[in-house]
């Protein structure tokens, strides 16, 4: 089997299947596996729990089915060592010749028999949406940041699942939905764990879009040019929660400036214990300000005040507790980082009696509503 191939278009490829490779090892979970099928190569990787492939332009010499391996990093350095031009792997007994004008090497190649081929059931999977990447991406990144690590423990929060058109995330610290129109019909889940892998297969379709199908076993990503990933399917689903109605007009209403926040919450965590990310958060009726404060390293409390440009309550609610509110400040942080909904942020705040009460920010980015309620502090 002989295939030959400009280097830019290999390490196009390369760049999609390195993302299903287990790296250094002895193993074909270390190696690329190209494939002939219909007169056309694949190339194909797995780690255990993601596989990738795509289909690679080039000239071909093979019988139906042939197949060889090349371990992943010894591939990638030799062509680096290459230049821009057109290069050839050839297999025979075991091995497989790379050759460019600057000569040639030869790489071992594993039995290609012994590689799960993951996409076997890929035609009994029910696609599900196409949605462009970009936007599925970013929807991934941000409820990355909510999701439990504690998958020994709370299974069911350690993953995201799609339900009623939104992904959703939680540790019960704080829970975030991210509503995709495309998301309708889906139930989408993927491992916290899981989810770099697919951020990084996303961002290779750059604005194109994907469409995934689901199968009970396995999750697919397509490009459109055919790039594949499979991410297995979580066995446990995510938990299951009271009804949450985000479009609930908000109880009391504050908004401050996004960057005044971030500086604020930079300023007081700076006299703060390390460990200590109790942030509170209170209205100043007479200055029309929002006060923040943290417990300082001494034992003193530390004030901030930060100008309101809205606020108000709706009618018959009663009063805002005295003492106000307070949240975990790192998840503030994670909303801030990513944060494109104007200059303000503002928090819809929502007293549940003796219970405590709860916060919740939203935002609109192109389109899609992102929205987290934050669990108030005992």
């Amino acid at each position: 089997m002989k295939i030959e191939v400009a280097k830019r278009d290999l390490e196009s490829a390369l760049a999609v299947v390195q993302i299903g490779t287990a790296g250094k090892g002895n193993d074909i979970q270390a190696h690329y596996v190209f494939r002939v099928s219909n007169s056309k190569v694949s190339i194909y990787s797995y780690n255990g729990r993601i596989g990738t492939s795509i289909p690679l332009v080039a000239e071909v010499q093979a019988d139906e089915g042939e197949a060889f391996t090349v371990e992943s990093w010894r591939l990638a350095q030799w062509l680096r060592a290459s230049g821009d031009i057109v290069v050839s792997l050839e297999s025979k007994d075991a091995t497989v010749t790379a050759t460019s004008p600057k000569g040639s090497v030869k790489f071992r190649s594993l039995d290609p028999s012994s590689f799960p081929f993951w996409d076997k059931t890929l035609e009994s999977a029910k696609e599900t949406l196409t949605v462009e990447a970009s936007r599925l991406g970013a929807a991934m990144a941000h409820v990355r940041g909510f999701i439990s690590k504690g998958e020994t423990t709370q299974p069911e929060m350690a993953v995201t699942e799609a339900r009623d058109g939104a992904l959703w995330a939680t540790d019960q610290g704080a829970l975030t939905v991210v509503y995709l129109s495309e998301l309708g019909g889906s139930h989408l889940r993927v491992h916290g764990k899981d989810i770099p892998s697919v951020r990084a297969f996303l961002a290779t379709a750059n604005d194109d879009a994907v469409t995934v199908f689901e199968h009970k076993r396995s999750t697919f990503f397509q490009r459109s040019d055919g790039g594949l990933l499979s991410v297995s399917l979580p066995t446990v689903p995510f938990v299951e929660l009271d009804e949450i109605e985000m479009n609930d007009p908000d109880k009391f209403w504050w908004s401050v400036g996004v960057d005044d926040l971030k500086n604020a919450i930079q300023q007081l965590s700076a006299g703060a214990a390390k460990e200590d990310t109790r942030l509170n958060l209170n209205f100043d009726a007479g200055t029309q300000e929002v006060l923040l404060s943290m417990t300082a390293d001494s034992g003193a409390t530390n004030v901030l005040r930060l100008t309101c440009p809205e606020h108000g309550q709706e009618e018959g609610v009663g009063d805002f507790p005295r003492e106000g509110w307070s949240v975990d400040y790192s998840y503030l942080n994670k909303i801030l980082a990513t944060y494109k909904g104007g200059n303000t942020l503002r928090f819809g705040l929502f007293p549940a009696g003796d219970d405590g009460g709860w916060a919740r920010l939203k935002e609109n980015r192109d389109g899609d509503l992102y929205a987290t309620i934050l669990v108030w502090l005992p």
